[in-house]
This record gives C-alpha cells, sequence and structure tokens, in this order.
C-alpha cells in the first residue's frame, strides 16, 4: 500500500460520521484537488501505477470515484471526483453515447437514462399484474 494510501486510511478513521451524506452522481468536484490520482503527476497515487489503471478501469465498469481530499480535511467524502468524471466524459463522448464532452451533456443523458428506467420498470409491473 503506498504511502498516501495510508494517509488517507488515517484521516478517514479520525472523521466521526463518515460518508453519512447522501452520495449524488451529479455533485461532481468544480476542479481536480491537489491529491486527485488523476492529475498529471499522479496526485495521490503517483507512487502506484497499478492502482490508477485500476482506478480507469473502475470509473468505466463500476462506479463513479469520489473526491478522497475532504477526508484529509475531517469531512464526508461526498462529491464525485472531477478527475474521475472528467475520465467517463471523455470515454462516452468518444464512443458516441454522449454528444459533447461536458457536464451538461453527462447530466442530460443521466436524466434520460433514468426516465427510460423508470419505464422499463413500469412495463415490467404491468406485465406482471395482467
Amino acid at each position: 500500500m503506498s504511502k498516501s494510501i495510508d494517509r488517507l486510511e488515517k484521516a478517514r478513521a479520525k472523521i466521526t460520521s463518515p460518508n453519512i451524506v447522501k452520495f449524488d452522481t451529479l455533485n461532481v468536484m468544480p476542479a481536480k484537488c491537489a491529491t486527485c490520482p488523476w492529475r498529471s503527476d499522479g496526485g495521490i497515487l503517483n507512487d502506484d501505477p497499478e492502482s490508477r489503471a485500476q482506478l480507469a478501469i473502475a470509473a468505466l465498469t463500476d462506479s463513479s470515484q469520489y473526491c478522497h481530499a475532504p477526508a484529509f480535511k475531517g469531512m464526508a467524502e461526498n462529491q464525485v471526483c472531477r478527475g474521475s468524471r472528467d475520465h467517463q466524459i471523455k470515454f462516452f463522448h468518444s464512443s458516441g453515447f454522449l454528444d459533447e464532452p461536458t457536464d451538461e451533456c453527462w447530466k442530460a443523458k443521466w436524466a434520460e437514462v433514468q426516465l427510460r428506467k423508470e419505464k422499463a420498470e413500469s412495463d415490467f409491473i404491468d406485465l406482471n399484474i395482467r
């Protein structure tokens, strides 16, 4: 484990109520923080390229990464990492899923996907009632 991750774990242990705030996937940090692993210098993971690669894969296949910077200040981690979201946006734009590589386009697509999900769930319930 890198020294930086060890520091993060110690900082998290000091938070009295970690992650109690509901995580909102549209609540994104306005900029990459000083420890962001997505910074060109590797940020908190500058000594751990393998973990940085795993983050890149997870951001596209698993979930949105939240920003760890608040933990170093004793606060809950409740915003999406700017670097992680930028990575997602670039990928989904290059694949044609997003029309533009912007937060606004991401939010519009998120709303569209949620509506489709709700309709599919509603249609499924209707089929089961009949």
